[in-house]
């Protein structure tokens, strides 16, 4: 039956007719017209069928079309009966024939309306209710998936094309500044170049006169009247060209150039800083002559170095000066003046950090060659000891050193807290629920650990029984640690510097900025460090001042941590060194490095009884002690 007599009326079909189908009846398994709808309603035997719309039919017929209603066998036999056994349908002939041993063939009409098969027909609408639920939800969820991923590609495309511009911007500014140094470079090279003629020429006039005066020799004894004037001429020649030429020296200068190109993430890791320092400088020309000696230079002289620095495409850097680069010898009135500067910035700190409130005074700055209070520490290699050698994943983040030499350190590949004697043999354990972030010494034989929201009071009276004797949690996940002036200081990452007392409870909060910060405390001021950062803070928390101070080559803070002379040590992953600020010399310098096998260093700390520095090493696989002398 093809689909266009599928619509059509069947009782009119057999009278040649052909009308649309508007219903169909169940029992008698038709399809029919409007009017005999009608007469199907009215008569006797067939008024109380059921019936099926014209919608409800088609949306059924292919199901419908595909039941047989009658017997294969017995064609003119409805079938009536279902053999389970057999899993078949069948006539009443087939029932009394191919299925009388079955014991389970039962009448179809009798059968749907048992208990069970009522429950199976529920169990199939449910089904079929859940299937369609759950695909109703997939199709939602692939269209909001969909969604996402095109919005997420739009979004791609604006971050490369971003990241495009900020490389290009990157070029655009290192072309920018070989520009500036080249033609540096040519004024310094024409000068040179000049100087070089001039005095080749000068040179050539010398040598003329050196034959001059190795030719009237030889008049010395055939006409000595004639040696005598000549030789007082030239004597005059030479006393005006030696004042010329020594004052000459004196101006000359040995040019030096050095540059260096640096490329690191930005503090958030989202874009590129170009760091190009390119510099001219002038050194006093050692130019060694017994005739023009340089024993009148000013004494006083300094170099005079001339820096290009490109601004960062993240406008963090300052711009290059326009003003044209000269090189000059700098007097004493200048050399005064810019160590009154530097004594400005060391007395600035210094009051930050609560060390005194005394005017600068330049006569009594510290200077690396007087005395010895004033020299940088070292640091002489004591012993080191591995963390678990069986353990690849070890991750050893902070360290502590108590009176006795001995040392505590946090673990996050596996939560816990381990000590160990100086040697490195392993005197106690204590198990965390947590990552340990930071960890700090606080009074009652206590150190205080970070874990995301919580601070734990750690017990270690006994080192090889530790026990947690407090917990406080706080509102916003916290990092660093530190103990000054019988309080605790905590730095949330959400920017809050929060001050605690001894049992806990919240005393103050600071703001600063968010992020990972590693902190220590000295002199009434929080010393801080964050990681992915250059620069290192000063909080005073009496004033609530901020200050700061560039560490050049610092990024990837991993600890800081301050001796009892107030200078600072700072360990950084990223050059694999351990830099110190000397308090008393303002400056930054390298204390540890590769010469001391200092890789990927992590943790530091510092205790006051041993003047023992403790490294984590080896990116958190061993500690490194070291004295400080």
């Amino acid at each position: 039956m093809n689909k266009i007599n599928n619509k059509l009326c069947q009782p009119c079909e057999r009278q040649e007719k052909k009308e649309p189908v508007t219903h169909w009846c169940i029992e008698c398994n038709e399809r029919l017209c409007e009017s005999c709808f009608k007469y199907h309603k009215i008569l006797k035997i067939t008024k109380d069928h059921c019936f099926l719309t014209s919608n409800e039919y088609f949306s059924i017929a292919q199901v419908i079309e595909t039941i047989p209603l009658f017997c294969k066998t017995h064609e003119n036999k409805p079938v009536l009966y279902f053999c389970s056994s057999h899993e078949v349908p069948c006539c009443i002939i087939c029932k009394d024939s191919d299925h009388k041993l079955c014991s389970d063939i039962e009448r179809i009409a009798e059968l749907v309306q048992k208990p069970e098969y009522e429950k199976q027909s529920h169990d199939i609408v449910s089904n079929i209710d859940k299937a369609t639920e759950t695909l109703e939800k997939i199709s939602k969820d692939r269209s909001e998936n969909l969604e996402q991923i095109d919005y997420q590609y739009e979004q791609c495309k604006i971050h490369v094309e971003d990241k495009r511009q900020h490389l290009q911007k990157l070029l655009v500014d290192l072309d920018n500044t070989f520009q500036k140094f080249e033609s540096e470079y040519q004024i310094k090279r024409l000068v040179v170049q000049n100087q070089i003629e001039s005095f080749s020429s000068r040179l050539g006039f010398m040598k003329d006169r050196q034959y001059i005066m190795q030719t009237l020799q030889k008049f010395k004894q055939a006409s000595p009247e004639q040696f005598f004037l000549a030789e007082r001429v030239i004597q005059e020649k030479n006393v005006e060209d030696a004042s010329n030429l020594r004052e000459s020296v004196k101006e000359l200068s040995t040019l030096q150039c050095k540059y260096s190109i640096l490329f690191k993430p930005d503090e958030r890791n989202e874009n590129i800083l170009m760091i190009d320092t390119v510099s001219f400088k002038s050194l006093p020309c050692n130019i060694e002559s017994c005739d023009f000696s340089m024993h009148d230079q000013d004494s006083s002289t300094v170099e005079d170095e001339e820096d290009l620095r490109l601004q960062s495409s993240s406008g963090s850097h300052n711009k290059t000066s326009s003003s044209e680069h000269t090189d000059s010898v700098v007097s004493k009135a200048n050399a005064i003046k810019t160590r009154s500067l530097c004594s400005s910035r060391w007395k600035s700190e210094a009051c930050l950090l609560g060390l005194g409130n005394s005017q600068p005074n330049i006569e009594s700055i510290p200077r690396i060659s007087t005395a010895n209070q004033n020299k940088i520490p070292s640091l002489k290699y004591k012993s080191h000891f591995h963390i678990k050698k069986k353990n690849p994943n070890i991750d050893i983040r902070c360290v502590q050193v108590f009176g006795d030499g001995s040392i505590v350190i946090a673990e996050r590949s596996q939560p816990r807290l381990l000590t160990f004697n100086i040697n490195g043999n392993q005197l106690g354990e204590l198990s965390l629920q947590q990552t340990p972030e930071d960890m700090a010494i606080i009074p009652d034989n206590r150190v205080a650990v970070t874990m995301k929201k919580t601070v734990l009071f750690i017990d270690v009276t006994n080192l090889k029984g530790m026990k947690i004797a407090k917990e406080i949690t706080l509102q916003k996940h916290c990092h660093g640690v530190a103990f000054m002036n019988q309080r605790i200081l905590v730095n949330c990452l959400n920017g809050d510097l929060v001050v605690m007392s001894l049992d806990g409870s919240v005393v103050k909060k600071h703001l600063c900025n968010s992020g990972l910060w590693y902190i220590t405390g000295n002199d009434g001021a929080v010393l801080s460090v964050k990681r992915n950062s250059e620069i290192m803070n000063f909080f005073n928390l009496s004033t609530t001042r901020w200050s700061n101070s560039r560490c050049p080559g610092l990024y990837g803070a991993n600890g800081i941590v301050t001796d009892t002379m107030g200078n600072i040590f700072i360990t950084c992953d990223y050059s694999n060194k351990v830099y110190i600020y000397h308090r008393r010399q303002s400056q930054w310098k390298t204390v540890l490095g590769s010469e001391s096998k200092i890789d990927c260093p992590r943790g530091i700390a510092y205790d006051a009884n041993t003047n023992y520095i403790a490294v984590i090493n080896n990116a958190g696989k061993s500690i490194y002690i070291f004295k400080m002398t």
